[in-house]
């Protein structure tokens, strides 16, 4: 049945196969609650630190899982803050975070191949 697999999901599978022999596996974590040594209740984030990383975000980059573009963020900066600082004042308060915060779209991308196909030159 192998013979069937097309050619990039056999790399992804020894890839997957590879992580497992040679990563450690951790204990997972529920997320509910942060850890005790790791509490956030002592930081302190200010509307001027979100406007510098709006300020330095990349317009040109893809979106996050949550579909919203750097692009918009900047533009809609003034009226996004004050929401922005809020959720980020509650999540160190309460030492939780949204869990769309902890959603990623991870894409392998197989670079001995890619390097090798020539198309694209750096």
């Amino acid at each position: 049945m192998e013979n069937f697999v097309p050619k990039y999901t056999k790399k992804t599978l020894r890839t997957n196969q590879w992580f497992n022999k040679n990563c450690k596996k951790t204990k997972r974590y529920n997320g509910s609650i942060l850890p005790e040594e790791k509490q956030m209740q002592d930081m302190i984030v200010l509307q001027s630190d979100i406007e510098k990383v709006i300020s330095v975000m990349d317009v040109n980059k893809s979106m996050g899982p949550d579909g919203v573009s750097g692009k918009m963020l900047k533009e809609c900066q003034e009226q996004l803050l004050e929401p922005i600082l809020d959720i980020v004042k509650t999540s160190t308060t309460t030492g939780q975070v949204p869990v769309e915060w902890k959603r990623a779209d991870l894409v392998p991308i197989y670079i001995q191949e890619w390097m090798s196909n020539g198309a694209i030159e750096l």
